[in-house]
């Protein structure tokens, strides 16, 4: 079952992944810079499958004016496996994006590819996120 601050914990991840996408070219910049940008948005940490499972019994459908934000209770497990693919894969190019810059063949055009590639995940887990927390509030 889902505990009470699984819903306020989807809200703020929801929060923090908005604050990445509206600033993307600085969260692009900071994954592909040596140094870190002060101030530069970072991604929140992944909300466990598990988590959205226990969610799931309290989702109800979504219906807004934007037909690609509608969707039926019965599809939240169906987005919130595609959050789960897309966070993990953020997650995944970050890091990368950080190797990107060491080694021999390292260098900042390198990082600046993997950041790039973050930078698209993160905004398709912020839409699916996005619709997860609609569908429990």
């Amino acid at each position: 079952a889902a505990g009470k601050s699984d819903i306020p914990t989807l809200q703020q991840t929801a929060i923090e992944l908005k604050a990445c996408t509206t600033q993307i070219d600085l969260f692009i910049s900071n994954l592909a810079s040596e140094s870190p940008i002060p101030n530069a948005p970072t991604p929140p940490l992944q909300i466990p499958f598990r988590v959205l499972q226990g969610l799931s019994s309290k989702a109800h459908s979504v219906h807004t004016h934007v037909p690609s934000v509608d969707f039926e209770a019965d599809d939240f497990l169906g987005v919130a496996a595609e959050y789960a693919e897309h966070a993990g894969s953020l997650r995944d190019l970050v890091k990368l994006a950080k190797l990107g810059r060491i080694g021999e063949n390292g260098s900042e055009e390198v990082a600046m590819v993997y950041a790039k590639k973050a930078a698209e995940e993160l905004k398709e887990a912020e839409k699916a996120l996005s619709v997860l927390v609609m569908a429990v509030q």
